[in-house]
């Protein structure tokens, strides 16, 4: 799939009057509107503000930059329901999934298994092999466990 080009904005930087760690808009942003304050009267030097013209068009909102539409999961039912709803392989190229993240390790590798058979694109695996191996049993299952345990002894 083609990637997205989503428009270009300036980093919005919050007045620092001398700060340089604060860069950039965050949540809290509001419109400068005190009198002698310099963004407000747009001096270049302090930078753009964020405005209504900065948007992207409504057919890229929303989307990755590789052209896939975000679905978030939250439990195994909801992941065969999506499933059910991907079905072509046109759709499967336009959806990705993305696990919460407040689901376990098991549960996590359960879903990454099940999306796994249906082909369907996950964006957060977000396991180790040395996890995987502790779940399934392998040969260095708890490998780690045992360091960690012979570290706090010590």
């Amino acid at each position: 799939m083609a990637e997205i080009k989503k428009r270009d904005h300036p980093t919005f930087n919050v007045p620092n009057y001398g700060s340089k760690k604060r860069k950039g808009v965050k949540p809290r942003w509001r419109k400068q509107r005190g009198i002698d304050n310099k963004k407000r009267v747009k001096k270049n030097f302090m930078g753009a503000e964020p405005t209504i013209g900065y948007g992207n068009k409504k057919e890229v909102k929303g989307l990755r930059s590789d052209g896939r539409k975000p679905l978030l999961v939250n439990s195994m039912q909801e992941l065969r329901q999506r499933i059910s709803e991907i079905k072509t392989d046109e759709d499967k190229k336009k959806f990705l999934l993305i696990i919460n993240h407040s689901i376990g390790t098991k549960k996590r590798q359960e879903m990454i298994e099940l999306a796994n058979k249906s082909s369907v694109k996950i964006a957060n695996k977000g396991l180790n092999q040395g996890v995987i191996n502790k779940f399934a049993g392998g040969a260095n299952a708890g490998v780690s466990q045992n360091n960690i345990k012979a570290k706090k002894e010590k």
